[in-house]
């Protein structure tokens, strides 16, 4: 009888005290449907890879070649991501390793290894199988918010969390359909 009271007596009160909203917030955005297109130039040791995620039509353009303003493709680089090779290195390994030929034998590898080979190979066509690998690793398991948060805390990036913070949920789709332009 008593708890009948309260909820009661507490249904009546909040109803009696009820206004509507005096300023709605349109403009906020709660969620967000795509996140804007984005070029980000990744520059490990002085090695430039441009990355272009094209969320819209839902593709990665990659190119491999040294990243100049006037050879852009008519990208923009928006973001510029400078550091050593261990971001590679943590890149692989958060992917769970690839798989690469060696003398002609696939061996699965680790970031470590992945940045040995890399780095005694001036071959873009290693460049290009890393790359690859990755995306075909991360088009399987997706990644996680924490991926974008590693890059950012181990190098020197104008990026920064808000700034990728939808990309987590769209860079597996953008991986599938990854196209390197050269």
């Amino acid at each position: 009888m008593c708890c009948s009271v309260f909820v009661g007596a507490g249904y009546y009160y909040i109803n009696a005290n009820l206004q509507p909203v005096e300023n709605e917030a349109e403009s906020v955005p709660y969620s967000q449907e795509s996140p804007q297109n984005a070029g980000v130039l990744l520059d490990i040791s002085g090695d430039e890879t441009y990355f272009y995620l094209d969320f819209e039509s839902e593709k990665l353009y990659v190119t491999l070649k040294p990243f100049e303003d006037s050879e852009n493709y008519g990208y923009s680089v928006d973001y510029t991501i400078t550091t050593h090779y261990e971001i590679l290195s943590n890149i692989v390994d958060y992917v769970g390793g690839i798989d690469m030929s060696v003398d002609d034998t696939i061996l699965r590898c680790t970031g470590i290894q992945v940045c040995s080979i890399y780095q005694s190979s001036a071959n873009g066509k290693i460049k290009r199988e890393i790359i690859e690998k990755i995306c075909e690793k991360i088009t399987e398991n997706g990644v996680a918010l924490d991926f974008f948060a590693n890059i950012i805390e181990n190098s020197q990036t104008d990026l920064s969390i808000p700034d990728c913070y939808f990309w987590d949920e769209k860079i597996q789709i953008l991986c599938r359909n990854l196209q390197i332009i050269d």
